[in-house]
């Protein structure tokens, strides 16, 4: 095991006890803590009268919160999201704090203050949906909210298909659930 692996797993459990903290309890809709590089992270979220495109860091010297980074793409809330080694924090769609505005877009970051755009946007804008890392190679969304209403979609990418302009890949929807073949 790496010393960095090491020091990430002893400041998971300072993460969890950080969850109690003033910036945790005070925002809705945030993606929790995640410990990025060993560093506990909260990334968006609602603090009551809108919602935020920053990404706060832990200082255990000072026992503060600080900005560490700024999201690309506008304030949101409701946010799928994963975390893994291979893809560190993957966040996908999303919400403004009036929930006027659904977001298509995938960020990622390793550190919480760079971010990236390597995985296209979803097929439709979504929040409160359900990411997860399959492996180092794949990513599952499903679920959630769209301008239309509750979902059922559920949709595969692969980083294997990215090189050929790769998308999401629509495994599920509603009309399956109806009993109707659906896109596969």
């Amino acid at each position: 095991m790496e010393l960095a692996q090491l020091y990430c797993q002893v400041r998971s459990f300072e993460c969890n006890i950080l969850r109690q903290s003033r910036i945790y309890t005070e925002m809705e809709g945030t993606i929790n803590t995640i410990c990025l590089g060993g560093v506990p992270h909260v990334c968006g979220g609602d603090g009551g009268t809108s919602s935020t495109d920053s990404c706060f860091e832990f200082n255990f010297s000072t026992l503060t919160w600080s900005v560490d980074g700024t999201m690309p793409g506008g304030e949101r809330e409701d946010v799928a999201h994963a975390h893994s080694a291979e893809w560190g924090l993957v966040m996908a769609g999303g919400t403004d704090s009036g929930e006027d505005t659904f977001y298509d877009s995938v960020l990622t970051t390793a550190d919480g203050a760079s971010f990236g755009t390597d995985v296209p946007d979803l097929p439709v804008g979504t929040d409160n949906a359900c990411l997860v890392v399959v492996d180092a190679e794949r990513l599952f969304f499903a679920g959630g909210v769209t301008e239309g209403g509750s979902t059922a979609d559920a949709y595969l990418f692969s980083r294997a298909t990215q090189v050929r302009g790769g998308i999401f890949f629509k495994l599920i929807g509603e009309a399956l659930w109806s009993g109707v073949e659906g896109n596969r």
